[in-house]
């Protein structure tokens, strides 16, 4: 282990990580189902997210969409709002892990930290990327730079991806 990472860790982790605990396998079954059912449940509506009801069943039937169709160009693709939800909850785990090593994390700053990471995987040069989040955080933080398309997140068509291509 580097000394930085030492440092970054703290002494306790960098030799001893026994105190570390899983959280039990029902939770994590939880935490898995959550995510899953989330993208599962992205990939369903991504192709009627726009729809009154009235134009779902016209296009899908009375029962409505039952089964993966395209949108984007591609069956079961899901969308910003899945990877939205991952990149959450990697903001949440980070703090998480945060708060046991240093005993204080504010939820706010590592989740838009994380917000970050996943705008830079849009390829935005936003100037919200330039900002000193760890000093404040902007609770206005806007949705759109006047660049994206579809539901006013940044490159909507850029971020959908088939849902077999997410590693759970």
């Amino acid at each position: 282990m580097t000394e930085q990472a030492k440092r970054t860790l703290g002494a306790a982790t960098a030799l001893d990580k026994s105190f570390r605990t899983q959280p039990p396998d029902p939770i994590r079954r939880r935490w898995r189902g959550c995510l899953l059912g989330g993208a599962v449940g992205d990939a369903l509506g991504a192709p009627v997210e726009f729809m009154s009801l009235a134009e779902i069943r016209e296009r899908f039937g009375p029962s409505g969409i039952v089964d993966y169709t395209t949108a984007f160009e591609r069956p079961g693709t899901i969308t910003d709002d899945t990877q939205l939800m991952l990149f959450t909850g990697d903001g949440l785990l980070r703090t998480h892990i945060k708060q046991s090593l240093e005993g204080n994390a504010n939820v706010a700053v590592v989740v838009s930290h994380a917000y970050q990471r996943w705008l830079m995987t849009q390829g935005s040069t936003s100037t919200l990327l330039d900002r000193t989040w760890t000093s404040r955080f902007d609770f206005s933080l806007p949705v759109s730079d006047g660049t994206a398309e579809g539901s006013g997140t940044f490159g909507r068509h850029g971020s959908a991806r088939k849902l077999d291509e997410v590693d759970f």
